[in-house]
């Protein structure tokens, strides 16, 4: 942009000066008449030049006016998508698809929808929720929670597996705490058959750093030691938050004092009993997990919502 201002400034200055010369040497010289036609001639080719030059940013102009009223129309009928799902009843849905694709993921997606005994309408509401879950799924972090409310309402309309919505409620709405999600299971079995199908990306093993003298070298020593894993259960968008707020403070760890977690600190007294290098536990010790645990949830999330387009791709054109 600063370039072509410049270049506009050189051009009035030269054109300037050579006003200026053609009016101070030329038109002295010059018949009376000839100087009143040929100031009319160069103010019509200005003219005629500048009508010229605006009659295409004149087309494009409304060009983009008549796709913003278009752009408005459909965001009144996307607002109108989540505000209550609506069954789609009987009726025989066809689907004709394109190829989307993102990162290393490629599926089938909706370009449009055929749907007999029904509404034109409910089919317009489909397309308008498939598009708007695609265009919204890798853009910025915070969609993510309109997304999940999106495709809830996907689900719904087209009677996708309730194990969709389930997965897709728990993410939004945020999960309970391990032993707490595990009780809703007949056994630990199907629990973790669950969460390895359905959100792995939600276990992480927290840590804390022993510091010591390592008796080989005699150098200080920083150690990590695991705990088993747990469930980081925040809703999404309190994970977009967190993350958020770290990436602020440049920061690539969250902490807490293990005191504040019994079971943990119970068994890290356990570990350093045995330990043969004889570790002490500081009364401020903490517990820690890393940024990118929460960033695996985003990623995870993402995957499988191109999943669940895959799925329901497949649903329509079955049904």
């Amino acid at each position: 942009m600063h370039r072509y201002v410049g270049y506009a400034l050189m051009l009035i200055a030269v054109l300037t000066v050579a006003v200026w010369a053609f009016s101070k040497y030329v038109q002295p010289i010059l018949p009376a008449s000839f100087n009143n036609d040929l100031v009319l001639l160069i103010a019509g080719l200005l003219g005629v030049a500048g009508l010229v030059a605006a009659f295409k940013d004149a087309i494009e102009l409304f060009s983009l006016l008549s796709h913003r009223n278009s752009g408005d129309e459909t965001k009144t009928s996307s607002s109108s998508v989540i505000t209550g799902p609506t069954q789609i009843g009987r009726g025989t849905l066809a689907w004709h698809g394109d190829v989307f694709q993102e990162g290393s993921t490629k599926i089938a997606v909706n370009n449009s929808l055929e749907l007999s005994g029904q509404p034109k309408s409910e089919v317009t509401l489909i397309e308008t929720l498939i598009r708007d879950i695609q265009k919204s799924l890798y853009g910025d972090d915070t969609q993510l929670p309109y997304v999940l409310t999106l495709s809830i309402d996907l689900c719904e309309r087209i009677g996708l597996s309730d194990k969709y919505v389930t997965w897709l409620t728990k993410e939004l709405t945020g999960y309970e705490d391990y032993d707490s999600f595990q009780r809703q299971f007949d056994n630990e079995e199907l629990f973790e058959a669950w969460m390895e199908n359905w959100a792995p990306y939600r276990l992480v093993r927290p840590y804390v750093k022993f510091q010591y003298l390592s008796q080989e070298t005699g150098q200080l020593v920083i150690d990590k030691w695991r705990f088993v894993p747990f469930i980081i259960a925040h809703p999404i968008a309190e994970v977009v938050r967190k993350i958020h707020a770290a990436r602020d403070r440049g920061v690539r760890e969250f902490s807490m004092p293990l005191r504040n977690v019994p079971e943990y600190y119970a068994q890290v007294v356990s570990f350093a009993a045995e330990a043969p290098i004889g570790l002490e536990i500081p009364p401020d010790l903490e517990v820690f997990h890393d940024v990118s645990d929460l960033e695996k949830i985003l990623n995870g999330v993402r995957e499988r919502i191109l999943w669940l387009l895959r799925d329901a791709r497949q649903h329509i054109a079955d049904n």
